[in-house]
């Protein structure tokens, strides 16, 4: 596992007009805020590729680098064409 420090930023996100009519007028994008995190590079058992998973600094500490854990992940697919891993949760191990 290796840690990568992430930077607070802001994304923005083009607002659509909602309005029925000759009432669409400009919008400005929304700009949502997104908080520091530490990204974590997974290796997973029976998985040939390193699998990201973003979590808050503060939840991170309990984490270190080469630490053994238990991932909770969902793997989405199509066929051999695409595949895609999904981390919902990662625990420390006992």
């Amino acid at each position: 596992m290796e840690r990568l420090f992430q930077v607070a930023s802001g994304k923005q996100v083009p607002t659509p007009s909602t309005s029925q009519g000759g009432g669409r007028g400009f919008r400005t994008p929304t700009e949502i805020a997104i908080a520091e995190a530490i990204v974590f590079e997974i290796e997973i058992d029976g998985i040939d590729e390193l699998v990201r998973y973003s979590e808050n600094t503060l939840a991170a500490k309990e984490f270190a680098v080469g630490q053994k854990i238990r991932v909770t992940y969902i793997e989405r697919g199509l066929g051999n064409l695409w595949r895609k891993i999904y981390i919902s949760e990662i625990s420390a191990t006992d």
